[in-house]
């Protein structure tokens, strides 16, 4: 007996995560903000470098996994990010690790990163998707 019920309790654990799993995406598909490259603008009040938009810190939201992707200007990142509503918040981002031989760059990147970790919510506007923590604005970033 002690067998079915180990049995029966595995079940129901994997049928929970399971529909946990089928449910969650549903989170992320009422928003637009899942459409194309996010550029950044400017991070912390700083017009972003350089002036090569194809060079700058950038975000892509893939609203069907919940999964960011992109690049912080010299390393490329990825991880889980959650959004209900207005709010948005990053999970645990992984980075590539290459030399980041500008140091204006390299701070910037650090900055921009740094600046993910604290979002807890998103303003979207037309063609701008604006990142806060709390009331302060930490990166402003356009199609």
């Amino acid at each position: 007996m002690t067998a079915q019920r180990t049995v029966g309790f595995v079940l129901a654990a994997t049928l929970a995560v399971a529909a946990c799993r089928a449910i969650a995406p549903a989170l992320y598909m009422h928003t637009s903000i899942g459409t194309g490259n996010w550029v950044a603008i400017e991070i912390n009040g700083h017009t972003a470098a350089p002036a090569n938009q194809a060079q700058r810190p950038w975000l892509h939201f893939s609203m069907d996994t919940g999964i960011v992707t992109g690049s912080g200007g010299c390393n490329r990142l990825s991880g889980p990010v959650m959004i209900n509503r207005s709010s948005l918040k990053f999970g645990a981002l992984a980075m590539t690790r290459k030399a980041c031989t500008d140091s204006v760059l390299n701070a910037q990147e650090n900055e921009f990163v740094a600046s993910l970790g604290v979002v807890d919510r998103y303003e979207l506007s037309a063609d701008t998707l604006i990142l806060f923590s709390g009331y302060d604005s930490k990166v402003r970033l356009g199609h």
